[in-house]
């Protein structure tokens, strides 16, 4: 099955892809957020035109795994994005993953990471590229549940 992770931020949205047939993630693209319906559009059109069939969103509960406003907006950006899809006739399985950390995760590896003249990545530059990780790292996780 195709898999599309999803890092649900207020400026941007990171996308990594995988199967979980060989649950390899890959970081895909990054989304600039305008409002819901743009970004709600824009995957719509990933998953639809590359037969994506589960989509999972990072699920950003607090450390001692309570549900904040964070958690809150992205289950109704899920819900939303839930009905959108029947709205449209796509059989899209729609789920979420503890992302506690990924972002950690994400700048460890970029931190460790240089651009081909050997000078660190930039900080714009670094922007795109975490939330391109994190999303990597939430996809990671869900194959990991499937254990």
């Amino acid at each position: 099955m195709k898999v599309l992770a999803i890092d649900l931020g207020s400026r941007r949205v990171g996308l990594a892809s995988g199967d979980s047939d060989n649950r390899i993630a890959f970081p895909k693209a990054v989304i600039q957020r305008k409002n819901d319906k743009q970004v709600i559009d824009e995957i719509i059109k990933i998953v639809s035109s590359e037969n994506y069939e589960v989509v999972v969103f990072g699920l950003p509960l607090s450390m001692n795994s309570e549900s904040g406003t964070q958690v809150e907006f992205t289950n109704g950006f899920m819900d939303e994005f839930s009905k959108v899809c029947k709205e449209k006739g796509l059989h899209i399985e729609v789920t979420g993953v503890d992302e506690r950390l990924s972002s950690f995760e994400a700048d460890s590896f970029l931190n460790d990471v240089a651009d081909v003249s050997g000078r660190p990545v930039s900080k714009s530059k670094k922007s795109g590229d975490r939330d391109l990780m994190s999303a990597k790292v939430i996809l990671e996780r869900y194959f990991s549940d499937l254990n």
